[in-house]
């Protein structure tokens, strides 16, 4: 699979600023809050109460000696395992999922092969069909121009191995991106899901 076809959707001012305020009231990250309404989403439209997704994150562990001095791309993807409770507030919830991803941040300098080969799965399962990226990474315009740089035009590509992927990308307005395999899944849908999860 390759989530190669998009459709882009933005929650509105207010909205985002609701979700800040909700991720601030909760104490977790904006990153947290997105990927639990992910787990929601999926939830309902799989009608499971548990759901597996992949989760990238920086693979950088603070206490790994000399981090702070080694360069290249230490991104890897984890598996994230969130149950969907019936009951319990959202802000409890927030709050667990949030403590759940610290503690698996233990593990995440290592590679997903080697994650995957130790979950005793057949070989050809996959652990999970989507995977959330978090784009917190800045892209400050103001720091370019002190270094006499100017970015214009600036747009990434990003496609995935995986059938279905959403990339947030946070600022005034919280824009997602709904990344999807265009022989799995039609434009239509792909829209939709982008809208339940707005």
């Amino acid at each position: 699979a390759e989530s190669g076809a998009a459709v882009r959707v933005a929650l509105t001012d207010g909205a985002t600023r609701r979700l800040e305020r909700l991720a601030r009231d909760a104490g977790v990250t904006a990153g947290t809050v997105v990927q639990a309404a992910w787990a929601l989403l999926l939830a309902r439209l799989t009608g499971r109460d548990e759901v597996v997704f992949g989760t990238t994150v920086s693979g950088r562990p603070p206490e790994l000696p000399g981090v702070e001095a080694m360069n290249g791309l230490f991104i890897t993807t984890l598996p994230t395992r969130l149950a969907v409770p019936r009951e319990g507030t959202l802000t409890d919830w927030l709050r667990r999922v949030q403590e759940a991803q610290s503690e698996d941040r233990r593990f995440d300098f290592l590679p997903l092969p080697r994650l995957r080969a130790l979950t005793g799965l057949p070989e050809r399962a996959a652990l999970f069909d989507s995977i959330v990226v978090f784009e917190n990474y800045p892209v400050d315009d103001a720091l370019a121009a002190a270094h006499g740089l100017r970015l214009s035009g600036l747009e990434g590509i990003e496609t995935t191995n995986y059938p279905l992927s959403l990339v947030a990308y946070p600022g005034a307005r919280l824009a997602l991106r709904v990344g999807y395999d265009a022989r799995l899944f039609d434009a239509g849908t792909a829209e939709r899901i982008g809208e339940y999860l707005t």
